[in-house]
């Protein structure tokens, strides 16, 4: 049962909470607003929460418009070390909106602290280079590099000095985008893809994770 969007728990028959939807997929022009994705299981997301940095993560009021129309007004968000946050709403409230906007892939008004820095006045790879991985839904993925040259990526822009070391643990726990390694992106199916998505995220999001 998914109660949510992108980001919301699993839960089995008996309520229990059993993983996090990572990258549902929602297009209210396609019948019945049909959602397709897969699940991080559990125990990997207990076992991503340590590898966060501690202390204050965001905090601010953000508006998003496209045009004349204002699409995001004001929005807030406070999250600490090691919490959860789902973002839950219809199609077209402007969910995936707010996290492009977090991210600099649209422009914004407002504020973002994350830590001690205003990431609205940072360029969209600046941010990354503060520990925020971000897994669009629809992937974008460079199609003619490699499984680990598309996980890589964001490291080529920052100065992350363990990126050997976080790329073998990006494959102890995802054994499956290992095995893939040296395919090229366009040679994956849309699910595998979307795991290669979820490990480039992994590589950027010491501090944060946007999925």
């Amino acid at each position: 049962i998914n109660p949510g969007n992108s980001g919301g728990p699993l839960l089995n028959i008996r309520g229990e909470v059993i993983g996090i939807n990572t990258a549902i997929y929602t297009d209210s022009r396609q019948a019945g607003n049909i959602g397709i994705g897969f699940a991080v299981p559990i125990n990997t997301v207990r076992e991503l929460l340590p590898q966060l940095r501690k202390g204050k993560i965001t905090r601010g009021m953000i508006g998003v418009s496209i045009g004349p129309i204002p699409i995001i007004r004001s929005a807030s968000l406070d999250l600490n070390e090691g919490e959860m946050c789902g973002l839950i709403g219809r199609n077209g409230a402007g969910k995936t909106t707010l996290l492009r906007a977090i991210m600099g892939a649209i422009a914004a008004t407002g504020s973002v602290r994350f830590g001690d820095a205003e990431l609205l006045s940072m360029p969209a790879h600046g941010r990354v280079g503060q520990g925020i991985g971000y897994m669009p839904e629809d992937r974008r993925l460079v199609p003619q590099f490699t499984v680990e040259e598309n996980i890589l990526l964001p490291t080529w822009t920052t100065s992350y000095s363990d990126v050997d070391e976080r790329l073998k643990w990006i494959f102890s726990i995802m054994p499956e985008v290992a095995t893939h390694r040296a395919r090229r992106a366009l040679e994956l199916s849309g699910g595998q893809q979307k795991m290669v998505a979820l490990a480039r995220a992994l590589m950027a999001g010491r501090r944060l994770l946007l999925l």
